[in-house]
């Protein structure tokens, strides 16, 4: 583990208050509560004609799926992104730039937006196109064809929206970082154990994930934190066991 990155990437924020309250959502939160929801619709939810489409055993089903919704948000973890969401919470933003610069500009910031950023940190950290690319969707918009083309035109020609200037290897750390959290959590050791997926299962994974972040992005079910705090590991497992309860979705 990098101590630094571990420590910053409980700083990034995947939320802000829509209603200019103030409170926030930490990313690592919003990782937790989708991959929590995720799980809970793949074995309480999903049909059984559905999950035996997916062609998946049932333990390496519900073990991808924590790995999805864990690392669904990765495109988050880019300076531009946090540059631009911490604008509406200075707090946490003077709390990350302590350690961190995060431009008031860029020169083209729209040209990596998060679900696209997602994929593209995931096939550069090793994912299998498939994962990568149900991540990538997770928006309702697959990115574009050519994987090799694609990481180069997004790390080579958007350096500056992925990791600013002259901060890389802490960027790229906390990238690990959250990967390495991805796969402890669900229960892979190594992104070569993440399976390859067939074009039906891609597109299925890819709705019941769109589905659970709707669910995570939800603050009737999971509420904002105050912007002082940065979140708590001991309101897991309770915090998606309750929202889980309250949501009460029809069963199939």
């Amino acid at each position: 583990m990098d101590i630094q990155a571990a420590h910053l990437v409980r700083l990034l924020a995947g939320k802000s208050d829509p209603s200019g309250g103030g409170g926030w959502l930490p990313l690592w939160m919003h990782a937790r509560d989708t991959a929590g929801i995720l799980r809970y619709l793949a074995q309480k939810w999903l049909p059984e004609a559905v999950r035996h489409t997916l062609g998946l055993e049932e333990e390496i089903l519900y073990k991808l799926v924590t790995f999805l919704g864990m690392s669904h948000d990765g495109g988050k973890m880019t300076v531009a992104f946090q540059s631009n969401i911490l604008r509406q919470l200075p707090e946490a933003r003077e709390r990350l730039q302590t350690q961190l610069v995060l431009p008031d500009s860029f020169l083209n910031r729209s040209a990596t937006p998060h679900a696209m950023a997602s994929e593209a940190i995931l096939l550069e950290l090793g994912c299998p196109p498939g994962v990568a690319s149900v991540i990538g969707a997770h928006h309702g918009k697959p990115q574009q064809d050519g994987l090799n083309d694609f990481i180069s035109e997004q790390l080579e020609n958007h350096p500056e929206n992925y990791w600013g200037h002259g901060q890389e290897a802490i960027w790229r750390a906390m990238w690990q970082e959250m990967l390495d959290s991805a796969l402890q959590e669900s229960g892979f050791s190594d992104v070569a154990e993440l399976p390859a997926l067939t074009i039906p299962a891609e597109l299925l994974l890819t709705g019941l994930l769109t589905m659970a972040d709707w669910i995570a992005s939800n603050t009737t079910y999971f509420p904002l934190v105050p912007v002082e705090e940065t979140g708590d590991e001991t309101d897991y497992p309770a915090r998606v066991e309750c929202a889980w309860e309250r949501l009460n979705l029809t069963a199939p």
